[in-house]
């Protein structure tokens, strides 16, 4: 299985996804430049709120069943810790690669395969 490197809407970050067409998620990615569009987006949001008494406390997101991170990669580029759960071998890999290729978001994300 081969990996492909696709640039998501500018200023998102890069994601790897699977050269087959059999892979739904990379499929609408590669169509759509994104996965789940209007769930990131309410995620996103909700993580940036601010708590009752203009608390602003850290966040850390878990994303259980990662796929290829693509929700991961962008509650990470978003400042967010990410603590991300991915038990398919080729998944982890792309996600892998996807990280290492956005140095500024690496370190907020812990892979657990």
């Amino acid at each position: 299985m081969s990996l492909a490197r696709l640039t998501l809407v500018p200023g998102k970050p890069i994601i790897y996804i699977y050269d087959s067409q059999v892979d739904i998620v990379s499929r609408k990615i590669r169509q759509l430049g994104e996965w789940q569009h209007t769930e990131v987006k309410a995620v996103v949001w909700a993580l940036n709120q601010t708590l009752p008494g203009g608390v602003v406390s850290p966040v850390l997101f878990v994303d259980i069943g990662a796929n290829i991170g693509s929700l991961t990669l962008a509650v990470a580029a978003h400042g967010h810790t990410v603590v991300a759960f991915e038990g398919m071998p080729n998944n982890v890999l792309a996600m892998q690669a996807s990280l290492c290729a956005n140095p500024t978001v690496m370190p907020r994300v812990h892979l657990v395969s």
